[in-house]
């Protein structure tokens, strides 16, 4: 197997999906930088900031509505469990049981008015979501040319990475890592091509050894200069 020229090959290939990928994030920008995207995007944060805030709001309503409830019970019982309690305790109990009824009301009011603040949010989010979609597709339609683009280029995606995972599958690991982490400290360029006798990423020359040792099928020579794995053509 010739290995620097599998790792030159791949390389092409993930050239042109580094390039795809930018090119889609570039489409993506424009669009999103759309003033009025951007202001319908904005509403559907706020909608929905709404909603989980009453949500939240009734949570804890709900938590003391049944910390009420429980403690109401408890009274009512020791109103009646026979324990023979004076008049004025039976008083202080009845007192409290009419006033945690009073608050267990108040709160009940509270959750029905919540509930219909949250129904009016949901359905207030429901419409930025729905506007917001509108709005990214009107300009879809009105940038036809950059989504037509944006399409083309994500259907292309696929066969790429088919490509790249061909070439991939019978490459050593060790090699493969070595490709990858030269492929990230070199700014997407792992593998230089010697022309002239020289490294074509940096310039340096090569002696006739250091050439017949890139010329090799079983090993990968890099450049003493930049540190690149040098393909000969």
């Amino acid at each position: 197997m010739n290995l620097t020229f599998s790792l030159y090959r791949l390389q092409t290939y993930d050239t042109q999906l580094i390039k795809i990928k930018k090119r889609i994030h570039q489409i993506e920008q424009i669009l999103a930088s759309d003033a009025e995207v951007a202001a319908a995007a904005q509403e559907k944060v706020e909608a929905k900031a709404a909603v989980d805030s009453i949500t939240a709001a009734l949570q804890t309503l709900a938590e003391q509505v049944q910390a009420k409830t429980i403690k109401a019970e408890l009274t009512q019982k020791a109103l009646f469990d026979g324990k023979g309690r004076s008049p004025k305790e039976l008083q202080e109990l009845q007192a409290e049981g009419e006033a945690l009824k009073r608050a267990l009301s108040k709160l009940e009011d509270k959750q029905m008015e919540l509930t219909a603040q949250q129904d009016a949010a949901t359905a207030a989010m429901t419409a930025a979501e729905d506007a917001y979609q509108q709005t990214v597709n009107r300009k879809l339609a009105e940038n036809s040319l950059i989504a037509g683009e944006k399409s083309k280029l994500e259907a292309e995606i696929p066969g790429i990475n088919a490509q790249r995972q061909a070439l991939m599958t019978p490459l050593p690991v060790d090699v493969l890592e070595q490709y990858k982490s030269l492929l990230r400290l070199k700014q997407g360029r792992a593998v230089a091509i010697v022309e002239d006798d020289c490294c074509d990423a940096c310039g340096i020359e090569l002696n006739t050894f250091e050439i017949q040792k890139v010329k090799s099928q079983a090993i990968l020579y890099k450049c003493k200069s930049c540190g690149r794995i040098l393909y000969s053509p």
